[in-house]
This record gives structure tokens, sequence and C-alpha cells, in this order.
């Protein structure tokens, strides 16, 4: 979204991975001084658990056009995405997942901030080695209940990156809501909305709860 008093310039949406580049130009809407942008990936590498394949992510940005005058052109990294379905079968009165259209039998732990005085884990050296324990375990899902807090995006980077489905709560546990309440049910909507926009496109995304 550009700001009053910028002045809009094209863009290109790049998706990448392996020097492998996809492009496509972003369109710019005046009205509501947005861009968007939509990009098809021909046989796209599909990320998996880690128990079952390669975690392949591709990288994205936002890239201005080159002005020689001032040198390379503006990149805008955009963070990564990963390609995957996942499905719930509950025939015979079960509860399974199917990623990619393969049962995967889901395996972990309740997950808990690192560090006991923090809101969230962050410390991306402690996340790498928690997370080489937890494959090490054999472990292919996490689950942040819902008597914790919503983790920061570096925990979210890391179950993407090294293959970790996540079962996400929304912080509302143990309790009697006052849901007949307008004012508490908006403010309910807005988490939601803002934790879902946070979630979207993450691959490492399993069950919301």
């Amino acid at each position: 979204v550009l700001s009053p008093g910028q002045t809009p310039q094209p863009l290109t949406l790049c998706v990448e991975r392996e020097g492998r580049r996809s492009s496509a130009p972003f369109d710019y809407d005046a009205s509501t001084r947005r861009y968007t942008g939509a990009l098809e990936i021909a046989d796209a590498d599909l990320w998996w658990p880690h128990t079952h394949g390669e975690p392949a992510l591709y990288s994205v940005c936002a890239r201005g056009a080159q002005r020689p005058a001032e040198g390379d052109a503006t990149v805008l990294d955009l963070g990564h995405i990963g390609f995957r379905t996942i499905e719930l079968d509950r025939s015979d009165g079960g509860f399974a997942l199917r990623v990619n259209g393969i049962p995967v039998l889901c395996r972990g732990a309740c997950w808990m901030p690192l560090d006991a005085l923090s809101p969230h884990s962050d410390d991306k050296d402690a996340l790498t080695r928690a997370f080489a324990q937890i494959r090490d375990a054999g472990f292919n899902m996490l689950r942040v209940s819902g008597t914790m807090v919503y983790e920061s995006d570096a925990f979210l980077d890391a179950c993407d990156r090294h293959g970790v489905l996540l079962w996400q709560d929304f912080m509302f546990a143990n309790m009697d809501y006052p849901e007949d309440d307008a004012t508490f049910a908006r403010s309910v909507g807005r988490e939601s909305t803002q934790q879902l926009r946070r979630l979207q496109g993450r691959p490492c995304i399993a069950v919301l709860c």
C-alpha cells in the first residue's frame, strides 16, 4: 500500500527457487493505492513435512524498474512461500491429514516459548537448536495451544523451513467467554482476522483450532 504523496512505480512480482525465477507485473489500483499481482508456477516443487520429503520454499520479492541514473533496481523482500495441499480425512469417524494427497501420521508435542520470561520465541539461534532436536526426535507436528501465546514470525519461519506442521490454536481456552457481548465479539473478530492474515500462505499451517 502506498502512503499519501508517494508516486506509484512499475513493480514486478518475482518468485524464485534454486536459480529458477518466474515473474509477472503487479497491477496498481489508484482508488485503493494498492498493488496486486498473480503468478502461476508451472510444476512447482512441493513443500513436504520433513518426514516425507523436502520442505521446498520459494523466495518472493517485488522488483522495481531499473533506472540507470540510480543504479540497481529497488527490491522488496516479501518472504517465502511453499506449495502444498492439505486435506482433512474424516472417513470412518477418524481425524487424519493428507499432505499432497499422502496420508501423514502426525507426531510431535505441544510447544512452549523457549524463554519463560519472554512472550514468544524469536531468538533464531535458539530456534535452530530446538528444531534440530524436533527433527532428530522424528516429530513432524507442533501444537501451539490456546493456553499459550501467538508465536513469533521467526518461529513460523522455522516451522516452514524445517518441514514441521503446525496445529495452531486461537488463544481461547479454559474459560466461559461472553460471546453474547457485542464489544467482546468484535475484539475476537479483530484478533482472529489479524492472526489469519499473519498465517495465510504459511505452508506449515495444518490445523486452526
